[in-house]
């Protein structure tokens, strides 16, 4: 038998960079988002003349593009030489979700190594006298994960200038907060909106470019996993199946990825999808022939029979919002009202 590991091909033939399709990666330019920095710029600006900056809340669903933004205006700064007066500080609370644990993580960023012993009051202190020699633009990502909020009274009340960055998925996050800590943060709010289809190829595109090698993958395999990215509002999932794909390429010994690793690609990551896509194909099939069934009627049809009744009717309910079928209600004497389905004239 041979061994498991004898084959170690990768997608290296295919992929040049990487890290171009990983989610921490940061580009030089981030597309569609231009609006979004300039504002978060212009929250920052205030410090540099020697006053306070804006507190900013910035939400909005994952992989639409958050984070990249804030690093990058943090980024610009370090670039233009301006951090030897406005410090950046960047911090992830799913990875540092205690007080204690940002502090350390803060003390790191600004390069205070003494840190053993020492209690939260004590680094908070110190990190206050540091900061206050110039100022801070503080950005704490995923700030929901933290296991409790009293680190931001501490910032707020003990550092003098600053902006506060916090970035979270949930746009009901300030409800969370103890009054006293909202009343002295104060933040604005940016709400990101999802990337549209366009928006979604045109930046999938540019990490194809940086990732891959020229001519790699082919025009029906880049249209499926943009589709499903923008279906799913999250550029990750793109990323995620390029990368997925090219692997699969490779593995089969070919040096395109084509539209079939694509949809390969697509069925491993989203499994119980296909199965309910096929699904609808099923129940539109069945509604073509009778035009009219109950939910009991289909279920007993289909062939899906490891699908149970739930799953059934999230599948109708879909059906239902893609204005694919429409209902009515009938009455069935002992029954009671029982739903029928039907395809919409458009849908015949």
């Amino acid at each position: 038998m041979p061994n498991l590991f004898d084959n170690l091909k990768t997608s290296s033939n295919l992929i040049i960079d990487a890290f171009a399709l990983d989610f921490d990666y940061l580009p030089k330019l981030i597309q569609f988002r231009e609006q979004e920095q300039k504002y978060l710029a212009d929250c920052i600006k205030p410090l540099f003349n020697n006053s306070t900056g804006k507190s900013i809340l910035v939400t909005g669903k994952p992989g639409i593009g958050k984070s990249a933004a804030v690093r990058f205006v943090l980024r610009e700064l370090e670039e233009k030489g301006l951090n030897d007066k406005v410090i950046p500080i960047y911090v992830n609370c799913w990875k540092h979700n205690s007080e204690h644990k940002v502090l350390l993580e803060i003390c790191n960023i600004i390069d205070y190594k003494f840190t053993h012993n020492k209690t939260t009051t004590e680094l908070i202190q110190i990190i206050a006298k540091i900061i206050n020699q110039k100022a801070a633009v503080i950005c704490l990502d995923e700030i929901d994960k933290l296991e409790n909020n009293s680190i931001l009274y501490n910032l707020i009340e003990d550092i003098y200038k600053k902006t506060i960055i916090l970035i979270t998925n949930q746009e009901n996050f300030l409800t969370t907060l103890d009054k006293r800590i909202y009343s002295r943060l104060m933040p604005e709010t940016i709400n990101f909106k999802h990337y549209n289809y366009e928006e979604t190829k045109e930046i999938l595109l540019k990490r194809i470019d940086l990732a891959f090698n020229k001519n790699v993958i082919e025009q029906e395999a880049f249209e499926e996993i943009a589709a499903k990215s923008s279906f799913n509002k999250d550029i990750r999932v793109g990323l995620t199946l390029l990368k997925d794909s090219a692997n699969i390429s490779s593995l089969s010994n070919q040096h395109r990825i084509t539209k079939e690793h694509a949809l390969e690609a697509i069925n491993r990551l989203f499994p119980e999808e296909i199965k309910h896509l096929d699904m609808e194909e099923q129940i539109i099939g069945l509604l073509k022939e009778n035009k009219e069934l109950s939910a009991n009627d289909i279920f007993n049809k289909i062939d899906e029979k490891d699908i149970g009744p739930r799953q059934l009717a999230r599948v109708l309910t879909k059906l239902k919002e893609k204005d694919i079928i429409s209902t009515k209600t009938v009455f069935k004497g002992r029954g009671g009202n029982i739903p029928l389905y039907s395809l919409k004239q458009t849908t015949l």
